[in-house]
């Protein structure tokens, strides 16, 4: 938790004399703004469309670890430009959804999404990415 609370702070901090920041979305967001792989700022589409409401802590980590590893699931990182990241709910499981733009390894860029499942801790797995 500690680490988390670092890494965001960290992130903050050091974005706080760009004219753009990183944003991680609430519960009610439309969109938050995520770095894409060049360090170029890039809003991104957000739905939550779960009933109840998680923990914030537990969203941010959830969205931050998410990105995180939707950016590393291509083989260049420097081409990831996310563009929707949704939370949802099916059958007891907790899901995530992203959708971003990226070059493969012959450099053709292409739409990638990305599946998770996460747990109310925080902890997130990727399931497949396409």
């Amino acid at each position: 938790m500690k680490k988390l609370l670092l890494l965001l702070t960290l992130t903050l901090s050091f974005n706080a004399f760009s004219q753009t920041t990183l944003t991680l979305p609430n519960y009610d967001s439309k969109d938050f703004v995520w770095k894409k792989g060049d360090n170029e700022f890039v809003t991104v589409k957000f739905s939550y469309t779960l009933e109840e409401k998680i923990d914030k802590e537990i969203l941010d980590k959830v969205v931050m670890t998410i990105m995180t590893q939707s950016k590393f699931a291509l083989k260049n990182t420097y081409s990831f430009v996310p563009k929707e990241l949704m939370i949802f709910k099916v059958e007891d499981k907790y899901n995530g959804f992203t959708q971003y733009l990226g070059k493969n390894a012959f450099g053709a860029e292409g739409i990638s999404k990305s599946y998770f499942e996460f747990d109310l801790e925080g902890n997130v797995v990727l399931k497949f990415t396409k």
